[in-house]
Order: C-alpha cells, then sequence, then structure tokens
C-alpha cells in the first residue's frame, strides 16, 4: 500500500521550541484541595456524577508544562478548526473532541437551549443563589472556596456538593488566570445541581483550548513561553500514551 503523503508541519523539522515554560492556569494542588476538603459520602457522590474521571487524575502519571510545547510544535498544517494533528514518535495523532472526552470522561454534547427567565412583576426580588452561597461577598477565589469546605464554613450537604462543583469548574476546568474567582452566572446555574453536572463542561473547556491554539501565530508557537488554555497537557499528555488507533489512514479525510 503506498504511503498516504502528510500535510506540512507548521515549524520546520529541527525548529522547534525547546520548551522553557507553558503558562497554564490548571493546577492540580487545586483540584487536590477540592477532593480532600470533602468527605467521603461526598467524593462518592462526585465518583457517580460526569467529573468522576478527574478524581484519578491526581493518582495517574504527571505531565509537565513542557511537553505541551513539545507537542505544539510538532503540529501538522490542518484546515478543520476544531482539532489538531501532531507527530508524535513519527506517527500523525488527531486531537479532536472525540479524543479529548475518551480521556476526560466530561460531557461533550451540544450545548443546551438558554431558557428565559420571566419577569416578576411582585414587589419581592428573588434573591441570587450567588448570595445564597457566599451571602454579601464579592468576587469569590476558588481558594476561598476550597477554605469554606475544609473549615466547614458551608456545612450542608447540599451546598457543599454545589460548592464544589463550582470550584471544579472555575477553578480547573475553565480557569483564565491563576487565582480564578467564581463566575456569577455558574453560581446561578449550580441551583440545578444535575443540570450543572450534564452541563457540557468538556466542550467548553475543549474549545477554550482550541480557540488558543489555533488563533497563535506560528511565530508564538515557535516561542520558549506562551499561554494556553483547557486542559492541554492533562488531556493531550494522558491521550498520546494511549493512542494507537488514530493513524496515517484518518488522512484520507479532507483536511
Amino acid at each position: 500500500m503506498a504511503s498516504i503523503p502528510l500535510p506540512p508541519r507548521l515549524i520546520a523539522l529541527g525548529e522547534e521550541p525547546r520548551g522553557e515554560r507553558v503558562n497554564v492556569y490548571q493546577k492540580m494542588k487545586t483540584l487536590c484541595g477540592i477532593f480532600n476538603a470533602l468527605d467521603d459520602d461526598e467524593r462518592q457522590y462526585l465518583s457517580r456524577s460526569p467529573f468522576a474521571r478527574l478524581l484519578e487524575f491526581p493518582n495517574n502519571p504527571a505531565w509537565s508544562a513542557s511537553f505541551g510545547i513539545f507537542i505544539l510544535g510538532r503540529q501538522l498544517e490542518v484546515t478543520k478548526p476544531n482539532e489538531i494533528w501532531v507527530l508524535f514518535a513519527g506517527t500523525p495523532i488527531r486531537f479532536s473532541l472525540r479524543e479529548f472526552k475518551i480521556v476526560t470522561g466530561l460531557p461533550c454534547g451540544r450545548y443546551p437551549s438558554l431558557k428565559m427567565k420571566k419577569k416578576n412583576d411582585t414587589a419581592g426580588k428573588t434573591i441570587p443563589f450567588y448570595s445564597k452561597l457566599f451571602g454579601l461577598e464579592e468576587d469569590v477565589t476558588v481558594d476561598r472556596v476550597i477554605t469554606m469546605l475544609k473549615r466547614r464554613v458551608v456545612s450542608d450537604h447540599g451546598m457543599r456538593i454545589r460548592c464544589a462543583c463550582l470550584a471544579i469548574v472555575d477553578g480547573f476546568l475553565v480557569p483564565t488566570s491563576h487565582h480564578p474567582k467564581i463566575i456569577k452566572s455558574h453560581a446561578e446555574m449550580v441551583e440545578d445541581v444535575d443540570a450543572f453536572l450534564a452541563y457540557p463542561w468538556g466542550r467548553y473547556t475543549f474549545e477554550m483550548m482550541i480557540k488558543s491554539i489555533k488563533e497563535r501565530e506560528i511565530e508564538q508557537l515557535a516561542s520558549t513561553c506562551f499561554v494556553v488554555q483547557g486542559l492541554l497537557c492533562f488531556a493531550i499528555g494522558r491521550f498520546t500514551s494511549r493512542s494507537s488507533h488514530s493513524r496515517w489512514s484518518c488522512f484520507r479525510q479532507p483536511y
């Protein structure tokens, strides 16, 4: 069988960055801090939820951020906007939403349709759920939520689960800084905790990651330090270590 020609590399062979630092906002200590602040029954609850695979992350082999530079420096030039291909150990490997779902176990389906809240003409005002969780506190950080869980400032089981879910999403799945804060719209969503857990957070964080990669100029990818959002190092590291089914034949599809 004739070999299938591969797309050109984004960065020429021998010109790959040596990778001094990738600036990532996801920190394993944040995830560990959340889990360690919970009771056994609360961890059991999460182990039966769509976040279950995240409980395994702290026990899996660590992947350094420098590995992210190594991978991104070996991308192939493809036109599909929602996937990347890299050369790893001489083999072209695809990383798309499908592969992200495989390694994270997170919901990656379509976004639910937005439901418009009906305006209430009565004089009484509904208290935002954010205020029910944090009172008058503004700009609540994820570290603050972890402290509240650890010190049992929040004692109600349902509220503790909601705080933990919020901290996982805003502190590990979709943070946009090194000191992430609770997003108020997410706090309103977590009032219905089942709907919150079923929300396609996997798609959300994957799209953040792909956007932060695809929108970069080649010169930025070739630099020794840059920011990547999403679970790049955790997800793609685990996938490349187990991927044997993404083969050259996949390039028969238009790219």
